[in-house]
């Protein structure tokens, strides 16, 4: 899971949303000191930060800034010095906002890179630079705050110093929309801000930071310290380390002073400590031991033994045969009778922690590590309390935390019983999101694993008391129910008194345009539109106004006015379509090759419109010349692993052959055929063979199955190219790609990243005419199993979105995805081969038995013009 999911779960009870909605009019602001004249400054704020610019003050776009950090107690006061230095000497500076934004950027889950920053001062000479520290350093030497990890610490006070942007400027990187800063040369790069300090190549550093850049290099160990092997997690509260300590493998837990704060206001050294005496006073073979604890430079360290084993979770994902493509009746016994052991040993160690008189407080898979086949060790008391404490939760893993109030040792029986039931269906989090999941999720794995009565009833009991009876999960229902519910439960979702989004969704809506087609109000349109509902015109009305009033919106498909442009269209709207095209063919397109956002999806886009504007082939060839640079590496036999997210259809080279198949079809020109064949060649290099016979996108830490950037998305293109091409050697490797698709156990619902995607691609497959048997099957199986991820709405029927733990809308991630797959199921899958929502003509779906390969000749004369020797 994202770690800004849980963020967004702060403010609604059934949607992400963005938490500054939560903080209006709910905390104590910061305020500037009131008897400082302030009405020539400009001032604003976004719900994050409070804004202030001096009287005809022009900002820079980067140099080096100022930021303050500071705790709870002492922010007012800090921010008052910070105020008064800025507007005596007319420095523009901003701040947080308010109490609620301070704890939230410090807590134990906050951003590393971010943590600390209060107030951020923005000199524009070397002098004001130099002065500003001296003077800042003296004025709050007395007040303490979190060291801020990616900033110089200046030698007095809660101040720290970097090189960075002073305006908000993006770039975009491998799909990923960055903060940037500008290059000599003119290009905008990233504005890397990461847990140390980091500084542009072609930045000097001055001669007054110059002493802080030694002392942040030195490296030097104190004599005592354990000697650190391997880092295993870190968090706004520390680090936790492997180590050797006296000549034996250890853990080294560090907590930083002032961050990584829980709710109740205690900051990690102080939960440190506490974990250290309860760990002392347990002697529990079952339970980590502690060999030491101390403290060095401000900061608390825990020596724990290293137990041998791997947590709990990661043994659940290894050993699920539901996971695998090649599950059978005697792996799925073997595998629940591990389970069944494991539960049992569950059972005991958290009995015996509640005999010793304490609740460990968060509970997770993570949390237990297996020793040996089926013994845990308990591990992480940071949050333990005494039992008598009955506190509350403060904080927890998603999916294994109540919503409803629980304390003391209920709440660690309602997690156990997630985790009893998480071994079996790790699907907990929707709990939380619809109280029905519970019984609904026990009945399914009881069924699934012929379970008996009494895992049952234990589970229940722990997760929701009272529950007389298990709910089937409804399988019964038919596409045009499902559909019936989906529409119903959609239009009832949207809000078009809202500015900021039209339909709830996944939290990346609110760092993109409101209108656009993966996340934002164009993709549930256009679902309904498909599905036959009547959409209401003032919705479509709507994302037409959202269009027109987004001016830093980009050119791409899924996330710009090349979307817009097509989806317009298909909803009747030619007014919009053409000024969405109009805003597309004015603004540079950028260099971004790939589908999502960039150049093939802009092509494939302007492809799909020039039936009515032939003027646009031109357009789409002048893409294909620059698409050739980056085709230039698919030539490589090498495989390795790749970045998350750039193999496959949204931003891999399968997705850069789509648009060549197209052109193709425009043109009638083979180039673009071989085109699209080294692409989807070259993104099957970055696959590797899994355990169950499945090829699956590399990406090093996992393998990845899915329609978006997974082996999925790579078949959906090479059955495209198999129509064209149906000699094509690469159909050799269909049948693996396909054998990704047939695991049962899937974890989102989406249709990008989930089930739905699965859905999309086995029944295209199934209406060419390219299934097996068990492609059939597992398209049967997906279609009975999604309601698993169904999330009962107040008008019918919603879905999780990524992480599970909100309903999504839209057709990246929600139920406009999952309602578009059904439709694309039931009415036929040829006219929507391209892409989720571009049509592809049915005569182009060509019988693959026997056929001859589709020949065309040079109609435009584009191949010399692709080869890059035409004018473009």
């Amino acid at each position: 899971m994202d770690p800004i999911h849980p963020r967004f779960t702060l403010a609604d009870s059934e949607f992400y949303d963005d938490p500054r909605r939560l903080r209006v009019g709910a905390a104590p602001r910061f305020v500037v000191p009131s008897h400082l004249d302030w009405d020539r400054w400009q001032s604003s704020g976004d719900g994050h930060w409070s804004y202030w610019l001096p009287p005809a003050h022009v900002l820079p776009e980067q140099g080096w800034k100022i930021h303050l950090s500071s705790t709870a107690n002492s922010a007012a006061r800090v921010l008052d010095v910070a105020a008064v230095y800025c507007h005596e000497n007319r420095l523009a500076f901003k701040h947080l906002q308010d109490h609620q934004v301070l704890e939230a950027v410090n807590a134990k889950d906050a951003d590393r890179t971010a943590s600390g920053k209060f107030v951020t001062i923005y000199p524009t000479s070397p002098e004001q630079l130099q002065c500003a520290l001296r003077d800042l350093g003296k004025m709050t030497a007395r007040y303490d705050g979190p060291h801020i990890l990616s900033d110089l610490h200046w030698h007095q006070g809660p101040v720290f110093v970097r090189y960075g942007g002073f305006l908000p400027l993006f770039t975009e990187v491998d799909g990923e929309r960055l903060p940037a800063i500008r290059h000599p040369d003119g290009s905008l790069v990233p504005d890397l801000r990461g847990t140390a300090f980091g500084l542009p190549s072609w930045v000097t550093v001055p001669d007054l930071l110059s002493p802080l850049l030694e002392a942040s290099r030195d490296t030097t160990v104190p004599p005592g310290f354990p000697t650190v092997t391997k880092a295993l997690h870190f968090s706004n509260a520390g680090g936790v380390y492997e180590a050797v300590d006296g000549g034996r493998t250890v853990v080294v837990k560090e907590a930083r002073p002032f961050a990584g704060l829980t709710p109740d206001g205690r900051d990690a050294i102080t939960r440190i400590t506490q974990e250290a005496r309860v760990l002392q006073s347990l002697d529990n073979p079952s339970v980590v031991r502690a060999v030491r604890s101390f403290e060095v430079h401000g900061h608390r360290y825990l020596v724990t033994e290293r137990v041998p084993g791997r947590p709990l979770s990661t043994e659940v994902v290894s050993r699920h045969p539901l996971a695998r493509a090649d599950s059978d009746e005697a792996s799925e016994r073997s595998y629940r009778d591990w389970a069944l052991n494991v539960c049992r040993r569950l059972d005991a160690v958290v009995a015996d922690l509640h005999e010793a008189g304490y609740t460990h407080g968060d509970l997770h898979p993570g949390n237990f590590l297996m020793r040996g086949e089926c013994d845990v060790v308990l591990i992480d008391f940071e949050m333990a309390r005494p039992a008598a404490d009955n506190a509350a939760a403060l904080i927890g893993a998603p999916g294994f935390t109540p919503n409803q109030p629980r304390r003391g040792t209920s709440l660690d029986r309602y997690a156990l019983g997630c985790i009893k039931l998480f071994l079996f269906v790790p699907l907990t989090p929707l709990i939380n999101a619809d109280r029905s999941k519970a019984p609904e999720l026990v009945r399914w794995a009881q069924r699934r694993f012929d379970l008996p009565d009494e895992w049952a009833n234990d589970v229940l009991k722990d997760i929701a008391p009272g529950t007389s009876e298990l709910i089937d999960v409804s399988a019964s229902q038919d596409i045009d129910a499902r559909i019936k519910r989906l529409q119903t439960q959609l239009l009832a979702d949207a809000t078009p008194d809202r500015k900021d989004r039209l339909w709830p969704g996944d939290p990346i809506q609110f760092d993109q345009p409101s209108f656009a087609l993966a996340h934002g109000a164009l993709g549930p349109l256009m679902a309904l539109h498909d599905a036959g509902a009547r959409t209401p015109e003032d919705l479509v009305d709507w994302a037409v106004q959202s269009t027109r009033t987004a001016r830093a919106a980009g050119p791409g498909l899924m996330d710009g006015l090349a979307g817009a442009a097509v989806a317009f269209g298909h909803l009747g709207r030619q007014d919009a379509s053409d000024e969405a095209l109009a805003r597309t063919l004015g603004t540079d397109l950028g260099d971004p090759p790939h589908l999502y956002g960039g150049l093939a999806g802009i092509g494939l886009a302007y492809l799909q419109l020039s039936d009515t504007r032939p003027q646009l082939l031109e357009e789409a060839l002048k893409i294909a010349v620059r698409l050739r640079r980056h085709t230039a590496s698919w030539s490589s036999d090498t495989k390795t692993s790749v970045p998350t997210g750039t193999a496959g259809l949204m931003r891999g080279a399968s997705g850069i052959a789509l648009f060549f198949l197209h052109l193709f079809d425009k043109t009638g020109d083979r180039t673009f055929i071989h085109l699209a064949e080294d692409g989807v060649r070259a993104d099957i290099r970055l696959c590797a063979f899994t355990a169950d016979g499945s090829l699956q996108v590399n990406e090093g830490w996992r393998m990845f199955p899915y329609l978006g950037a997974g082996s999925a998305g790579i078949g959906h293109v090479l059955v495209q190219l198999l129509d064209r091409h149906p000699t094509s050697p690469l159909r050799g490797h269909l049948a693996a790609l396909t054998r990704a698709t047939h695991s049962e156990l899937v974890y989102e619902a989406g249709l990008i990243q989930g089930r739905a995607g699965f859905i999309h691609y086995l029944s295209g497959l199934d209406q060419r005419g390219l299934a097996s048997d068990a492609d059939r099957r597992a398209l049967r199986r997906h279609l009975e199993r999604l309601d698993l991820h169904a999330i009962a709405g107040p008008a019918g029927t919603g879905f999780a979105g990524r992480g599970l733990l909100r309903r999504s809308g839209d057709l990246a991630t929600g139920a406009a995805g999952v309602l578009h797959t059904l439709v694309a199921a039931r009415s036929g899958w040829s006219r929507r081969a391209a892409l989720p929502f571009l049509p592809l003509p049915s005569e182009l779906s060509l019988p693959l038995s026997g056929a001859e390969p589709l020949r065309g000749g040079d109609t435009y004369g584009v191949s010399a013009f692709v080869a890059g020797t035409g004018a473009a």
